[in-house]
């Protein structure tokens, strides 16, 4: 079972081409979603960063290279 927040407003609304279905979690750097695409079927985690992480170069750029190396098959 997955934890969801009913009143999250992100939830059924989209972010690029993928649907938000449910809140995974939270934690000091963001918020977690389950998304779906809506043609493909396929189901990924978004982490959607706070302002503070979002604005750091350092902290984006070292998690860009987090999220890249584990998208590498």
């Amino acid at each position: 079972m997955q934890p969801t927040t009913p009143d999250d407003p992100l939830i059924g609304t989209q972010i690029g081409n993928y649907e938000v279905v449910s809140r995974l979690g939270q934690g000091g750097m963001g918020v977690v979603y389950l998304v779906r695409h809506p043609l493909l079927g396929r189901e990924l985690a978004v982490k959607l960063l706070t302002a503070d992480w979002a604005k750091d170069p350092r902290s984006t750029g070292a998690y860009e290279i987090r999220v890249s190396l584990s998208l590498t098959p």
